[in-house]
C-alpha cells in the first residue's frame, strides 16, 4: 500500500509483483469503488507474470476526497492514469478494467493509443445507469430493514464506511450487517 501525487492529488495506490514484469493497470469500476475486491482475489495470481499497478481513482475509498467544487470526470481520471504511467517510467502497459472502468478504458485508449500494449474487458457496463438502479434498491431495502432512515443511524454507518482499510475490514462488517 503507497499513495502517490497525481496531478496535486494524494492518490491510494496498491502495487503487487516485480518491477521487472510487464506493468498491467487495474481500472476498477464506478466512482466510490476502490480496489480491495481485486487486490484480494486476482493481483496475486497476476503478479506471477506482471507487475500490477492498482488506483483508486480521485476522491475514492482511500484516495484523498474532493472538494466541494472541485472537477471530477472521466478526463481528469485519464489524465490521473497517465501521470501514474510516467511517474513509474512505463512506456506502455496492459488494462484491465472492470465494469464502468472499462469506459474509462475506451477513452484513455483514444487520447493515449501509444501508452497501451493490451486491454482487457472485466464484466463491462456500457449503460451505468441499469447496474446503478439494481444497487440503489439493494441499498434502500437494507436501509429501511436496518432504520438508516435515522441521521444518527446513518451516520453510524458512514462512520463504519470510512474505517474499511481491507478486505478482512469489509468481510467483518459485511457479517455484523447480516445478523
Amino acid at each position: 500500500m503507497s499513495y502517490m501525487n497525481v496531478n496535486g492529488k494524494k492518490l491510494y495506490v496498491e502495487f503487487e509483483g516485480s518491477k521487472n514484469e510487464n506493468p498491467i493497470l487495474f481500472i476498477h469500476g464506478a466512482p466510490g469503488i476502490g480496489v480491495l475486491d481485486f487486490m484480494a482475489f486476482q493481483s496475486k495470481q497476476l503478479s506471477c507474470d506482471y507487475f500490477v499497478i492498482a488506483p483508486e481513482q480521485r476522491g475514492t475509498f482511500r484516495s484523498e476526497s474532493l472538494g466541494l467544487k472541485e472537477e471530477y470526470s472521466v478526463e481528469q481520471i485519464i489524465e490521473d492514469y497517465e501521470d501514474i504511467r510516467k511517474q513509474l517510467g512505463i512506456k506502455h502497459w496492459s488494462i484491465i478494467a472492470h465494469s464502468f472502468g472499462v469506459r474509462i478504458l475506451l477513452e484513455y485508449c483514444n487520447k493515449y493509443p501509444d501508452s497501451i500494449y493490451k486491454v482487457i474487458f472485466e464484466s463491462p457496463v456500457f449503460n451505468l445507469m441499469t447496474p446503478l438502479k439494481k444497487i440503489l434498491a439493494i441499498q434502500l431495502k437494507v436501509f429501511q430493514q436496518n432504520n438508516y432512515h435515522n441521521k444518527q443511524n446513518y451516520l453510524d454507518v458512514l462512520n463504519v464506511i470510512e474505517n474499511i482499510k481491507s478486505f478482512d475490514d469489509l468481510n467483518n462488517n459485511l457479517k455484523k450487517l447480516e445478523k
